[in-house]
Formats: C-alpha cells, sequence, structure tokens
C-alpha cells in the first residue's frame, strides 16, 4: 500500500519531465484501424504550459495552453469554450501513446520523441 501510494503521486511529476518536447507520429489509428491521414502530425510541449501541434482541431490556433492532470493533458485556448483531452496511454523516454475522441472518432498516435540534437539541425 505504501508503494502505491508513493507512486500515484510522484507519477504526475515524472511524467510532466517527460512529456517536455517534441513528439512526431510514428504510427496512428482512427476506430482501430491505421490512417495516413495525419502521417506529419506532431505535438511540441514546453515548461511555461504552451503546446503546439498541427492536429486538426476545429478552432485552435496552432500554438495553445495545455494542463497535465494525472494521465490527461487538457488542451486548451481562451477563445474557444471547448478543450481537446488528450489521455496518455504509455510515456516513457523515447515512446509516447495517446488516445482522445475527436469529431466522433476515436483516435490513438504513437509518437516518437525527437532528440534536442535533432530538433536544432
Amino acid at each position: 500500500m505504501v508503494l502505491l501510494g508513493f507512486s500515484c503521486n510522484s507519477e504526475p511529476e515524472n511524467q510532466q519531465g517527460m512529456l517536455l518536447g517534441r513528439w512526431e507520429l510514428k504510427e496512428a489509428t482512427r476506430n482501430g484501424n491505421p490512417t495516413e491521414s495525419l502521417s506529419d502530425l506532431y505535438f511540441v510541449f514546453n515548461a511555461d504550459g504552451s503546446m503546439n501541434t498541427n492536429l486538426p482541431v476545429p478552432g485552435m490556433m496552432e500554438e495553445t495552453r495545455y494542463k497535465l492532470d494525472g494521465s490527461t493533458i487538457y488542451q486548451y485556448s481562451d477563445s474557444l469554450p471547448d478543450e481537446v483531452n488528450y489521455h496518455i496511454d504509455k510515456i516513457e523516454d523515447s515512446t509516447l501513446v495517446l488516445s482522445t475522441e475527436l469529431r466522433n472518432f476515436h483516435f490513438s498516435f504513437v509518437l516518437h520523441k525527437q532528440a534536442a540534437t535533432e530538433s536544432a539541425q
């Protein structure tokens, strides 16, 4: 029980640190079927709470804000009433798996973290 409590308390900080940086799409599914329509998809999570993505969400500007709460990323903009939620299914040093519901479709994204030296080129 003690380990479970410790694990739950430390998880968000660890996830926040691991989330920072640029993530590029490796594979995506829509309603469980592979889709290539998002082949250039990326997410960039910054330490100041801002994020950039080219995911086509109606009305969302490319740069928005985000909040990490447990295993959920809330993407929002002051100009929009609705936010987009992403569930972190898996996060490791170089792999991030997100799932979300958009336009009545279930999406799953497997993303690869771009190394700092890759982004400088």
